[in-house]
């Protein structure tokens, strides 16, 4: 989780108070909202922009005073969580006659379009863009925590809204982290497995239970099949994605972290895995290439070929394949047997627009 310090942006009055016309024509400075800017970097990463915005807008809520207590995937990257993808928009939940997030006055974008007068679909991606997003509902004071002056969400209730209003892939990716960061699974889980599947399954008990009270509520059918399928063991977003794509197309549950003896004696944990069949699924991570990637290829080359020595086929993907969740199904579909493709689909895990096309489930 990055924090302030990591970052050189400061919450000011209006725009015109930072940097030249030239720099806000061009883009150099960036508004947040109205009264929040940060200077844009054309060479930076969109997810750090948009991490440094995430930043911002939350020390401008604290410099503001504004009345709510930050939830959703803004609470559970405070909490150290990670996310699939990064977001600048910080949710609130806020009591119902709020006395903040007030308005700062200061003139109109002159290119932008007010919600009222866009198009539906305009409209949509109009408010999907908010940097402040209020919700009213009930929040007991006990769910309340103070991270570094924050009023946040605490660790149970921030899973819980996760699974309930975000989209499947973010919300298991999310909640699959949270689970990491409340038992204390730290970066090498299966040296502590039986302990982190016992905390795991005492933490989803609970879960379940107080998940209960929003029975038949919007979003209660999703939250549960994310607390079901989520697990302490997942070490990259991207893992927890590829179980979710396996999951509600009806392929066979694989293991996580599944430990494999290699050719050469070693043990070796794979990301994901079914023992019977002895096939494995690798999530090759980015971060790795970039720090040294010629000596990640190596590793990867000699790790490879030790358990296919071993006996075990092994099926590789990048964030990049996952990213076309149909085209991803079907290479791990064609790679199973049947009899590990003939599980119901999870279909409370498929999103939106899953949902609408048809599902994941190859169609022949």
């Amino acid at each position: 989780m990055h924090t302030t310090d990591d970052f050189n942006h400061t919450p000011l009055p209006h725009p015109s108070a930072l940097g030249s016309q030239s720099d806000r024509e061009t883009g150099a400075i960036q508004a947040i909202r109205r009264g929040t800017v940060i200077r844009a970097d054309p060479d930076e990463p969109h997810w750090r922009t948009c991490s440094r915005a995430r930043e911002a807008i939350i020390e401008s809520c604290g410099a503001e005073g504004l009345n709510g207590v930050v939830c959703q995937e803004a609470a559970a990257r405070i909490h150290g969580a990670r996310a699939l993808s990064e977001a600048h928009t910080i949710h609130l939940v806020t009591s119902w006659k709020p006395g903040g997030l007030r308005r700062i006055s200061g003139p109109r974008h002159p290119g932008r379009v007010s919600s009222r007068d866009a198009s539906r679909v305009e409209r949509r991606r109009l408010l999907e863009a908010r940097p402040i997003v209020r919700h009213h509902m009930p929040l007991d004071e006990r769910d309340v925590v103070d991270l570094g002056g924050l009023r946040v969400t605490g660790l149970e209730r921030t899973i819980l809204d996760c699974a309930r209003f975000l989209q499947p892939d973010r919300a298991l990716a999310v909640v699959d982290s949270l689970f990491a960061v409340a038992v204390g699974a730290g970066e090498r889980p299966w040296d502590h497995r039986r302990r982190i599947e016992a905390a795991c399954a005492r933490l989803r008990r609970r879960l379940l239970a107080r998940l209960e009270e929003w029975t038949g509520q919007r979003g209660y059918r999703r939250a549960q099949a994310v607390v079901l399928a989520a697990t302490a063991m997942s070490q990259s977003v991207w893992e927890s994605e590829a179980r979710r794509l396996c999951l509600a197309s009806g392929i066979t549950a694989p293991q996580v972290q599944l430990a494999v003896r290699g050719a050469d004696g070693r043990a070796y944990f794979a990301d994901l895995g079914w023992l019977l069949i002895r096939l494995l699924l690798e999530v090759d991570g980015e971060v790795k290439l970039a720090e040294d990637p010629d000596g990640e290829l190596r590793r990867r080359a000699a790790r490879e070929e030790a358990i296919r020595d071993a006996g075990f086929d092994m099926l590789r993907l990048t964030p990049e394949d996952l990213r076309d969740a149909r085209a991803a199904v079907r290479r791990i579909w064609d790679a199973l047997p049947p009899s590990a493709r003939d599980a119901p689909p999870i279909t409370a895990l498929l999103t939106t627009h899953e949902r609408q096309s048809g599902g994941l489930r190859p169609v022949f």
